[in-house]
């Protein structure tokens, strides 16, 4: 090579290692998600799932297993989640652009393209757990990015359902989207304690997803009068949208209900067990102890997305200026990024076998801004303050811009963070370091953006033994006797 382009690519090698060590310290400057208990935990943790799904035993499995085969091994799982969340994405901007309003005519070929997306989306993400088994390189990293894109999927499902049955910008979308995200977050909080992720003979993640492509499928040849026109029963008269929502509504509660009950009887197990122990070794319980099989903290985790939930609601039923109606997708998608970020948080400390802390610095933040919305809204309401419709798309605004920036940090260092422990990247087929050989806090920082594997660092060769003055004098005596 000659020695201008060898110069010229030094230079450039150069400013990519120097823009990636101000992001790596952009990323600690901070905090850390990961801590040193979790980077030892994150080694041992191991993968637990059961899925009892009808149609993915018999139907679905078998062709994922098949197509599976076509990819090359050279192609990272976390790629093939990223592709298939590309399908959902695309078709809810097109939706986005058609419908802004969650209501509006879906030309037919949208129609097909969306039932076309969801069921890619999910063959993709069943997919990419094979290719990871496939080629060797599962790891508690693909785990957290499988999730962190369900959770993101679960938001771009519940506004795509909401826009579908024609809901339009009413408190019925929100609670379409409520009950995905409620349903969505006791499952990860179930696994949280149970140490599994359980689905049942009829799940979301399956037959879910194909009756969603089923209605978007049918979606562009039934008009938006039909969907609203009234329909009597026992007594009453209800929009068939709303009577579809509420057939939705239906198992989503149920699984609310049993993820629930699981957690309950979960605790009462481990609070017995931890019992027994500690009457068998003659002491009690600790802190820790009671802390992690209490109820009341359950309870507790539960708090941050229920209040939030509650508060956009308030906020939108009480808005003098309809809030909800004027801006429906901005609003609905705060909610979705402050679940996303929850339920992220709660697969982080699963796997990094940590306690789960709800309420984070944006967390917080995000729910003082909503008590300071519920007092301007009863000044408004007592004609003590009057409310400026600038100041209420400004405060929206704030709200899902301090999340939207908190989650993609959140992201972006958590990635770094994992693969780091982990010794992988997560864009690169690489082997996770072995849990005997813990992650050095002298090793070099890995870049989870960087194409090339992590280096071994040198073997370190053993010194010998250092003598004793003593045992050197001794010695040196033996030699003049023997001269």
């Amino acid at each position: 090579m000659p020695p201008a382009k060898r110069s010229i690519k030094n230079r450039v090698r150069y400013h990519v290692a120097e823009s990636l060590e101000e992001a790596e310290s952009l990323v600690s400057f901070f905090g850390n998600y990961v801590t040193r208990h979790g980077q030892e935990a994150l080694l041992r943790h191991k993968y637990a799932a059961t899925d009892h799904s009808i149609v993915l035993k018999y139907i679905t499995d078998p062709l994922y297993c098949k197509w599976v085969t076509y990819f090359p091994k050279w192609l990272p799982p976390n790629i093939i989640t990223l592709i298939g969340l590309s399908f959902t994405a695309t078709s809810h901007a097109m939706l986005a652009m058609q419908c802004p309003m969650l209501e509006g005519t879906i030309p037919v070929w949208m129609g097909v393209y969306n039932a076309f997306a969801i069921l890619a989306y999910q063959a993709f993400d069943a997919m990419d757990g094979k290719q990871a088994r496939r080629t060797g390189s599962g790891s508690p990293l693909g785990m957290l990015f499988d999730h962190g894109c369900d959770a993101l999927n679960t938001t771009v499902m519940a506004i795509s359902c909401a826009t579908v049955l024609q809901l339009g910008p009413t408190p019925a979308a929100a609670l379409c989207c409520g009950l995905a995200w409620a349903g969505f977050f006791t499952n990860t909080l179930e696994e949280y304690y149970t140490g599994e992720l359980y689905l049942g003979y009829i799940n979301m993640p399956n037959e879910g997803l194909q009756i969603m492509a089923l209605i978007h499928l049918c979606s562009p040849f039934i008009s938006v009068g039909w969907w609203r026109a009234p329909v009597a029963m026992f007594g009453w008269s209800f929009p068939r949208n709303h009577l579809a929502l509420a057939l939705m509504a239906a198992p989503a509660l149920v699984t609310i209900l049993y993820n629930t009950l699981v957690i309950i009887f979960e605790l009462s197990r481990k609070r017995e067990r931890e019992q027994a122990r500690a009457l068998d070794s003659k002491g009690v319980l600790t802190a820790p102890e009671r802390y992690e099989t209490s109820l009341l903290v359950a309870a507790y985790r539960c708090v941050p997305p229920a209040f939030v939930f509650w508060a956009f609601m308030t906020w939108a039923l009480l808005s003098p200026s309809d809030l909800l109606g004027r801006s429906p997708r901005l609003m609905l998608w705060t909610i979705g990024i402050s679940n996303a970020k929850l339920v992220t948080a709660i697969m982080l400390a699963h796997v990094c076998d940590e306690e789960y802390h709800p309420f984070s610095r944006t967390i917080a933040c995000l729910c003082t801004l909503l008590v300071h919305v519920m007092f301007h809204l009863k000044w408004h309401r007592d004609g003590v303050l009057l409310w400026d419709i600038k100041l209420e798309d400004l405060l929206l605004q704030e709200a899902f811009t301090i999340l939207l920036g908190s989650y993609v940090h959140m992201v972006y260092a958590m990635v770094y963070e994992v693969s780091h422990a982990l010794g992988i990247y997560a864009f690169t087929i690489t082997k996770k370091r072995s849990a005997r050989a813990p992650v050095s806090s002298a090793d070099p920082p890995v870049s989870s953006l960087s194409a090339s594997p992590p280096r071994p660092s040198p073997a370190k060769t053993a010194s010998p033994p250092r003598q004793s003055p003593a045992r050197v004098t001794n010695k040196r005596a033996a030699a003049k006797k023997t001269s």
